[in-house]
């Protein structure tokens, strides 16, 4: 419906109801299957955190950070595991946790909820002592209204990147559930929070800007303090969500959408686990790709590819930058994603590192790719389709043809394929027999471990 204002009563009820629900969710009450998917987005989260350290400009921003210093109470996730101040660390890990595009996301509407709520999570359980239970209860909440905020309002198409919109609210109601805040507390915690949102351009990551990395890790930052600016008054207003979000950000919003169907089932139980190391618009691409390529592993493919078509969904055709200048840029190139796949045999991240955007021969196969819109697009599952088609020097053509991307709720990631997952990309940090450990230790964890026990477990696997 039409935000105008109108909508303003209808908007305060249904947070109303929200922040009831919240602060009334208990661990115990939580379905098993509800807990296990909030460990297995904690799981391949912290694995994107860890698999980030390395990366040369995050490592250099990292640096001059902690070389001011700050105060000793939560761990940045990185070489070193260098603690300092709990806005520090939420920001540092935030940012790591994005940088690979490797991080859980929600599918039914744009949101990453779970690396929203995260790095804010780890730095204040750490810092002030909770545990598992803490954890788990803000992470189910705050990827809660980070979706819920996603379907509330809808932006014009391809306008607004959901990291910088959602991450402050998905990041101060995590926390704020994980210091056992009132149903008051929650509402005012929201309202603030939503005053901290990002306008942050979509084409900023099609574009390759790397600011675009950072919006998770400001989010964090952000969240944290909205949830302890609301404790000492400091808040944002009542129409704070739609005069941010309706009418700066020019959303339409949904009515409903944040209070229908409360605890019948939960936002973390419908998220898609990436295995291919880019915007998961091109994954049905990269699906179609690895398909035909393995049907020619003997083609040397910059020397005998003449074209290259690939029709796919409307989301997919936005990633349309040929020659990416950043890694980011690479990661939101559709062009690129098929070159590289088609020449490396992987969508993973050694498909968008700086050597593969400077490869020639990834470059040739790039300049090839022509995009075109597909005509099977239909509901979800099947509303993100692709297919390749590879036509040959000497004349022949083979096609290959994906619906839905492996890792999709309903085309999900096994559990050992996480794991092994987790083990791959981890490794920039963690040593391969550490991260399997570790993994066990985080998908079994009682409730009762302190988070501080968790890094530490962390610390060791490394």
């Amino acid at each position: 419906m039409e935000t105008t204002s109108a909508t303003r009563p209808e908007l305060r009820r249904e947070l109303f109801e929200f922040s009831e629900w919240a602060a009334d969710l208990r661990y115990a009450s939580l379905p098993a299957w509800t807990l296990d998917r909030a460990r297995l987005v904690l799981l391949d989260d912290l694995g994107a955190v860890l698999g980030a350290a390395g990366e040369a400009e995050l490592e250099a921003y990292r640096g001059r950070y902690l070389g001011v210093g700050g105060r000793h109470e939560a761990t940045v996730l990185a070489p070193g595991f260098v603690m300092t101040d709990r806005f520090g660390a939420a920001e540092l890990n935030g940012m790591a946790g994005c940088w690979l595009e490797v991080d859980e996301g929600y599918r039914l509407a744009t949101s990453h909820a779970g690396i929203y709520a995260i790095p804010a999570l780890l730095a204040v359980a750490e810092s002030e002592g909770l545990t598992a239970r803490e954890l788990l209860e803000g992470l189910v909440v705050g990827y809660e209204i980070a979706a819920r905020f996603a379907h509330a309002w809808s932006f014009p198409p391809l306008a607004i990147h959901p990291h910088g919109a959602f991450s402050p609210v998905g990041a101060a109601v995590a926390v704020a559930k994980a210091r056992g805040y009132s149903s008051s507390g929650l509402l005012r915690t929201i309202q603030t929070a939503s005053a901290f949102a990002i306008a942050s351009p979509y084409n900023h990551a099609t574009g390759g800007a790397l600011v675009r990395n950072v919006w998770t890790g400001a989010g964090a930052r952000l969240g944290i303090m909205a949830s302890e600016l609301a404790m000492d008054g400091i808040l944002g207003l009542p129409s704070s969500p739609l005069d941010v979000f309706g009418t700066a950000l020019q959303g339409e919003w949904q009515e409903g959408a944040l209070s229908n169907g409360l605890g019948e089932n939960y936002a973390i139980e419908s998220g898609y686990h990436k295995p291919y190391a880019c915007c998961q618009y091109a994954h049905a691409t990269i699906d179609a790709l690895l398909e035909l390529r393995a049907r020619h592993e003997a083609l040397e493919w910059a020397r005998e590819v003449e074209s290259i078509v690939v029709e796919t969904h409307p989301k997919g055709l936005s990633l349309d930058v040929a020659r990416p200048e950043t890694t980011l840029g690479a990661k939101f190139s559709l062009p690129h994603a098929v070159a590289a796949g088609l020449a490396y045999g992987t969508g993973g991240p050694s498909a968008f590192t700086r050597a593969s955007i400077e490869d020639p021969g990834v470059r040739a196969l790039s300049d090839a790719v022509e995009l075109r819109p597909i005509e099977e697009v239909k509901e979800w599952p099947e509303d993100r389709p692709s297919r390749i088609t590879v036509r040959l020097r000497d004349g022949s053509e083979d096609t290959a043809y994906c619906a839905t991307a492996t890792g999709d709720p309903s085309r999900p990631l096994s559990r050992c394929q996480l794991v092994e997952k987790f083990v791959e990309v981890a490794g920039a940090t963690v040593r391969p027999q550490g991260a399997r450990g570790l993994a066990d230790q985080i998908l079994g964890m009682p409730e009762d471990l302190l988070v501080r026990d968790l890094v530490r477990l962390v610390k060791e696997a490394a």
